[in-house]
């Protein structure tokens, strides 16, 4: 343990009424005088508090006198000597350590043999403050006849040719000090203008080609005016004729004859109305949507500059054709699948069959139910049939407010039961009888509807199964994520899987490419979309990046593009393209696909799950070889997920829905080109985020158009919204109200936070949208 210095001792004076003895020891251990008086009180050679002037010839000491001998610097914790030395304590107290003698004179000296020098501590103290002083005072940067002045001796000419001298160095200074701030205020006002101007240029370019393309369509509605006239000019007008003199009664009826004649056909008159309130309506919606529809149209017109065929209005008028097709959700019918016996009846999925003749529902009921569309449809026919029939006069009966017509009552052809909660559909692209679902407990199962039988079960997952898809590509093999953090692909002729992909966060969606059995996509709760190449699991091919939380749903959308859903209230359209065409990043030979060595330390557990097995040997697939990136839009139907249990898996009576896993996002370390032997991984930027509706923490479903075209999803405010890929605001939104647990009835206007739509699914080629939340209530809706 290392020794501490020794506390000045009792009863000595402290420095402020001390003073140094007239002479000391010097370091060299000669008696030499101190000419100098280190209390300014006593000594008229240093400046007071209220002195104006300092003697510096006090200075005549400098630093080399009070040097240690050991370290050469100035003595800190000044020790003497036996002998009469001073040193640094800690210079001292290490020499000695190694040898007992004194570093100046050798003679001999051991450490009970030097002493404190409190005296020479103060001294040096006192230097150093002098030294402070006479330093930061102004007299001391003064010149010689500055020092005159200010000590009084000088006469009044002298005065005034100082503060003359002092006036002018102020100009000076404040001319330079004003001439930084011009020199700032100029290249601030450069900078500003440079911008203005090239913004008024931009501006003046956008007004000109905006005012182009306005004469053209002004000349076109001209031509479309003149095409619609009649030919014959004559036909529409007829020359007036000079009538006889009638009387009043023949007068009326001759008037009354040619209003008849002339008077245009009322229905006409509603033709003409519906067309002006139909042009009205959908100026309203490209109003709504106007910044977007400025941005696309400019975006055209870039295009257009750099030598694409298609011409900006042409881009424009397809816009506006496609975003107004649909003004409205119509509801044909609604399913109340509430059970008084389920503390919860969320229906987790909905899914159509290959040809959109049946339609799944799945959920924490256990239990997969099959309707008919068109049964459901006639039988919804029949209802309103009866209803009209049986209709009383709102007059003399008024309906109450806030309660809509009962629920149609529908039975399933088939109805399949799961030994867990069901969290994911998918039907069989090809065997139009076979249908594949996930569920709670971590199995796989493929269900014959014809025979309400299991066809095979997996049941490799650990935890439990989000989602399940069909290989449009191969009927054969389907692809599962799981929340034990592993995607795997299974063969319906095998019992084990074929291949495993480990991940580092927990899968919430994975989807199969359309026409290639070679690419999976999934998202998780790293917030990631990972692509992977089947013959090479090990790394990812590209990885997208954007979404805050954890991503909940995918769905292709056509070859190139596809939607992602996130717990961050927003969907993001991606491109592959985006990915392949960077010139930093390259797609390897068709061979292999382009992955790298992706390094991330393991996220957070949510809730302390157990800990999981090494990661395992992957098995090979058989497939042929095909070129890597070659997708194009999906044909089956769009599957959907459901919010889970917040307790685990084995907890089967639970009903509280599960929030989705968001665990913040590990640092990805790409490895350069070269440091892998399958090449970088691509990484892929968003297109366009579209957001409007509320997704905080449950799976509210996503589905699309077969053209792609049009996006739907449902909302944690109880509605379902549908967007335009093109646009970043919801087209149409429909609300959902609370069905009363008793009589089904949907009770308007109920805003209870705990309702929302947990999944919607679109029918392939048609308008007709599915849509179903928490409480079980499933609509049937027409787009028109």
């Amino acid at each position: 343990m290392s020794e501490t210095p020794p506390v000045e001792p009792d009863g000595v004076s402290s420095p402020r009424d001390s003073r140094v003895e007239p002479s000391m020891t010097s370091s060299t251990g000669t008696s030499s005088p101190l000419d100098i008086s280190i209390n300014p009180a006593s000594s008229p050679s240093v400046a007071t508090a209220d002195s104006s002037t300092v003697d510096t010839s006090a200075l005549s000491l400098s630093d080399s006198d009070f040097r240690c001998g050991i370290c050469n610097l100035v003595i800190r914790e000044a020790f003497m000597t036996r002998c009469g030395h001073n040193f640094c304590y800690r210079c001292i107290r290490s020499h000695l350590q190694n040898s007992s003698s004194c570093p100046n004179c050798n003679g001999e000296l051991t450490t009970d043999q030097i002493y404190p020098n409190f005296i020479l501590d103060r001294c040096l103290r006192d230097w150093e403050m002098l030294k402070k002083s006479v330093t930061s005072s102004p007299v001391s940067h003064t010149s010689p006849a500055e020092r005159t002045i200010l000590s009084g001796n000088s006469s009044l000419m002298e005065i005034n040719a100082m503060i003359e001298s002092l006036h002018a160095r102020k100009r000076r200074l404040e001319a330079d000090e004003r001439g930084v701030e011009l020199d700032v205020l100029s290249d601030f006002l450069q900078r500003s203008k440079s911008r203005k101007v090239e913004q008024y240029r931009r501006l003046r370019l956008e007004v000109d080609i905006v005012h182009a393309d306005l004469l053209l369509v002004e000349m076109q509605r001209r031509d479309i005016r003149a095409e619609s006239q009649p030919a014959d000019s004559s036909v529409a007008e007829v020359p007036s004729m000079p009538t006889p003199a009638l009387d009043e009664d023949q007068s009326e009826g001759i008037s009354t004859l040619n209003e008849r004649r002339l008077r245009v056909p009322s229905s006409s008159g509603r033709v003409s109305t519906d067309v002006a309130a139909d042009v009205e309506m959908k100026k309203k919606g490209v109003r709504s949507h106007f910044t977007d529809f400025e941005a696309q149209y400019f975006e055209a017109q870039m295009r257009r500059a750099s030598g694409e065929a298609m011409a900006p209005l042409g881009t424009l008028r397809s816009l506006f054709s496609r975003f107004s097709r649909y003004s409205q959700f119509k509801v044909l019918t609604s399913l109340n699948s509430h059970d008084l016996m389920e503390s919860s009846n969320i229906i987790s999925s909905i899914e159509f069959d290959r040809d959109g003749e049946l339609f799944a529902t799945a959920g924490v009921s256990k239990r997969i139910k099959i309707f008919e569309l068109e049964a459901v449809l006639a039988n919804s026919d029949r209802s309103g049939s009866r209803a009209e029939e049986m209709d009383i006069d709102e007059d003399r009966m008024p309906r109450p407010r806030g309660i809509s017509e009962l629920a149609d009552v529908h039975f399933p052809v088939r109805e399949l039961l799961s030994q867990s909660k069901l969290s994911c559909l998918s039907w069989n692209p090809s065997v139009k009888a076979h249908i594949a679902s996930s569920d709670y407990d971590g199995a796989v199962t493929v269900w014959d509807v014809g025979t309400g039988q299991t066809v095979v079960a997996f049941r490799e997952h650990e935890r439990r199964v989000w989602s399940v898809d069909y290989f449009p590509a191969d009927s054969a093999r389907i692809v599962s994520g799981s929340d034990d953090c592993r995607v795997k692909v299974w063969s319906v002729n095998q019992q084990k899987s074929v291949a495993t992909i480990e991940t580092r966060a927990n899968v919430c969606c994975v989807r199969a490419a359309p026409e290639n059995s070679h690419l999976i996509a999934f998202g998780s709760a790293d917030h990631h979309v990972h692509f992977y190449d089947l013959r090479h699991t090990r790394n990812p091919s590209v990885i997208f990046k954007g979404h805050r939380k954890a991503v909940s749903y995918l769905r292709f959308l056509n070859r190139n593009d596809f939607v992602s859903a996130s717990t961050d209230s927003t969907l993001k359209l991606w491109s592959l393209q985006s990915a392949t065409a960077n010139p930093s990043m390259t797609l390897s030979s068709s061979s292999s696909s382009s992955s790298a060595s992706v390094q991330a330390p393991v996220p957070p557990a949510i809730s302390a799950p157990p800990p999981l097995p090494p990661p395992r040997s992957v098995s090979p697939i058989l497939i042929p070889s095909l070129p890597v990136f070659t997708l194009s839009a999906s044909s089956s139907a769009v599957t959907a997920s459901l919010s889970a249990s917040v307790l685990s898996a084995s907890s089967a009576s639970s009903s509280v829905p599960f929030n989705i896993p968001n665990v913040p996002a590990p640092p990805l370390t790409v490895v350069p080109a070269g440091r892998s032997s399958n090449g970088p991984t691509l990484r892929g930027d968003c297109h366009r985020t579209l957001a409007g509706h509320v997704n905080h923490k449950h799976f509210v479903g996503l589905t699309a158009s077969a053209d792609g075209e049009y996006i739907m999803c449902g909302s944690e405010n109880n509605g379902v919204y549908m967007y335009y890929r093109h646009l970043s605001r919801p087209m149409l939104n429909l609300k959902f109200g609370r069905s009363h647990p008793v009589t089904g009835e949907e009770m308007e206007d109920d805003k209870d936070p705990s309702l929302f739509v947990s999944s919607v699914c679109w029918r392939k080629n048609s308008n007709i949208v599915l849509a179903a939340n928490s409480q079980g209530n499933l609509k049937v809706m027409e787009l028109i």
